[in-house]
């Protein structure tokens, strides 16, 4: 039902914090971008293009944090629950 690389994705949670802080640096620089056009360039169709490239950007980080985060709440709800003797013995 799930293709074999979604299924492995959510299924190691390094790869999601990866992919999140991906997307997060993603965003940061295309925000980062957008002001840079905005305080650097002078008002033309150059400063345009930088800001809609910067706005691409963070949009798609912005898109891959969100998609990052829901396979990590996917993956915590197919985490197996420990029962609570299992808990009580891995605190010893």
């Amino acid at each position: 039902m799930i293709p074999a690389a979604i299924n492995a994705l959510i299924d190691d949670q390094k790869k999601i914090f990866k992919l999140y802080a991906l997307g997060a640096l993603l965003f940061f620089i295309g925000i980062g971008t957008i002001q840079w056009a905005d305080k650097v360039l002078q008002p033309s169709l150059e400063q345009e293009a930088y800001a809609l490239l910067g706005t691409g950007v963070a949009g798609l980080g912005f898109c891959t944090s969100i998609v990052a985060q829901l396979a990590l709440i996917i993956f915590r709800l197919r985490k197996p629950r420990r029962s609570v003797t299992e808990r009580c013995q891995h605190r010893r």
